[in-house]
């Protein structure tokens, strides 16, 4: 391993610890922390933190299963791109995501996050794509559709509020439906 470069598990206890910092925060500015201190604020943290990788803390919006059917069956090859921690791993398995997908890329495998290029350029590497051949989906504008056009992806904002109706020079739908009905 290159120095200064940390193993997964490693990456995985300094980001339970930045949770847990968080985790405090918030309960000192809502005011509860006297209540949640010592072993009950570790009880807490361990059942919340354990809580979010699993089915239940997640929802899939109904359009998903359905256009990832659709996208594989057209010949595409599915990928993730997620600025989450290394818990996604245990939410792909437990959401039944995982198998749809030939790559995985988060911040820990290439030390830095979307929007940067480092985080596309590997996620091309893996699924042993070019910029040109490849189309990056998201939900948010900067991180996701900027970053992906930044390295030459072709970026789909996907847009179900339309919030971003009517903006000029982006690509967007307001559901996966949309996108999958042209594969």
């Amino acid at each position: 391993m290159a120095p200064g470069r940390r193993t997964l598990g490693e990456t995985a206890e300094l980001e339970r610890e930045w949770w847990r910092v968080v985790v405090r925060d918030v309960l000192a500015e809502a005011g509860v922390s006297g209540e949640l201190s010592g072993p009950a604020f570790e009880e807490f943290f361990a059942s919340l933190y354990a809580h979010f990788t699993t089915a239940d803390a997640w929802e899939l919006f109904p359009d998903v299963l359905p256009a990832l059917g659709r996208l594989r069956d057209s010949g595409a090859q599915l990928g993730l791109i997620t600025n989450y921690d290394t818990r996604v791993f245990a939410v792909l398995d437990a959401l039944e995501l995982a198998p749809w997908l030939s790559a995985v890329v988060i911040p820990a495998h290439v030390g830095s996050a979307k929007p940067s290029p480092a985080i596309f350029l590997a996620a091309l590497e893996r699924m042993n794509s070019r910029p040109g051949d490849a189309l990056f989906v998201g939900d948010e504008l900067e991180d996701d559709y900027f970053g992906a056009q930044a390295v030459g992806i072709r970026p789909v904002l996907v847009d179900r509020g339309g919030t971003h109706r009517g903006v000029p020079g982006i690509t967007r739908v307001e559901s996966l439906a949309e996108l999958s009905e042209s594969a």
